[in-house]
């Protein structure tokens, strides 16, 4: 299952915490959170690493279900990204509960957004856009993408 933030990363971190313990238990699928890191506050990070991005979008995802969940003690853990590319970072992560872990999630978060990633611009038709989808996709600059999909 992939959950892709659209219109900045709010939206996303509202779903996902709202959502966050029935999507990981039991685990019948993989969670992916698709997310990019130009969003929100984190363009403010412009001289830091996308290391730093990702973990500080991390750290602010587990801050936010340690507050809406405060009563079922649920907090995240991370660990530095394990695939990086030009244009991706890519981790897993874990909602942890007061019993113990609820499930494990990737996390693939492009450095700034799919559409550039894939150089899409905004007059490009439809077939063109999927033309340059599929050779992103075949790139090896998707390889954070393919592991975690």
């Amino acid at each position: 299952m992939l959950v892709k933030s659209e219109n900045g990363i709010d939206n996303l971190e509202t779903q996902f915490v709202g959502l966050c313990q029935y999507l990981l238990k039991p685990p019948e699928y993989r969670l992916c959170l698709l997310t990019d890191l130009d969003k929100k506050d984190y363009d403010r990070l412009t001289h830091g690493s996308d290391s730093s991005k990702y973990r500080e979008m991390l750290q602010e995802l587990d801050k936010r279900v340690q507050s809406v969940h405060s009563g079922r003690e649920y907090r995240i853990e991370w660990t530095d990204p394990d695939t990086k590319t030009r244009v991706q970072v890519a981790g897993e992560a874990t909602l942890h509960g007061r019993q113990g872990p609820v499930g494990d999630f990737d996390v693939l978060a492009f450095r700034s957004d799919l559409e550039d990633a894939s150089d899409i611009r905004d007059n490009d038709g439809d077939e063109i856009e999927s033309d340059k989808l599929r050779s992103f996709l075949s790139s090896r600059e998707s390889r954070a993408m393919t592991r975690v999909l």
